[in-house]
């Protein structure tokens, strides 16, 4: 019996380790077909936060909460545009919870708009990179959460995607050549 308790324990932890209900991403329009531009000098540059549901993932959210970390100092944020349909509690830089106004808000989609991030670069070196991940003030896992559309607004864990500011610096196709430039994001 101990054998079999074994067995059924490692079966289930790779399952319970990568379950997730989609992704936070940044994104160069609602489309999210690319993840990665130039971004000139002294001009403000519109990101797209976008929510992509994965198969397991929920139908329409209530919530997210996520933190987006910049790796050079010299990109600041500007003043974002909201989905017209959220309200907002913190700030990008140190934690930010958005929660959609309507009851379940994406219902259907795939792709969900959260928000539009404007951004300006001060003199960074290029190929700076933003990436979205957990809220430090969350109680939920790692704080990088959508919320479905339960009584509770039970939490289900996110996958956070990155910009990078330098043409040809992010792929988001599903290929084989991607995943070792996803892992590698993930293991620094």
């Amino acid at each position: 019996m101990k054998k079999l308790s074994m067995v059924a324990l490692f079966l289930l932890l790779p399952a319970t380790v990568f379950a997730h209900g989609g992704s936070v991403g940044l994104y160069t329009s609602q489309a999210a077909t690319d993840c990665d531009a130039f971004v000139p000098p002294g001009t403000p540059t519109s990101i797209y936060l976008m929510y992509y549901k994965s198969d397991g993932g929920p139908d329409g959210i209530s919530g997210v909460e996520f933190m987006i970390e910049k790796t050079s100092a010299m990109v600041l944020f500007l003043t974002p545009t909201w989905n017209p349909q959220t309200i907002q509690n913190g700030d990008l830089a140190t934690g930010i919870g958005v929660a959609f106004t309507a009851e379940c808000f994406g219902a259907g989609q795939s792709l969900i708009w959260i928000g539009t991030i404007q951004v300006m670069d001060i003199g960074g070196i290029p190929g700076w990179i933003l990436k979205v991940v957990g809220d430090p003030r969350s109680l939920e896992g790692n704080g990088l959460n959508v919320s479905r559309c339960d009584y509770d607004k039970t939490m289900a864990p996110v996958l956070g995607g990155w910009f990078v500011a330098s043409e040809g610096g992010c792929n988001v196709s599903n290929d084989g050549r991607s995943w070792g430039a996803i892992k590698s994001l993930y293991s620094e």
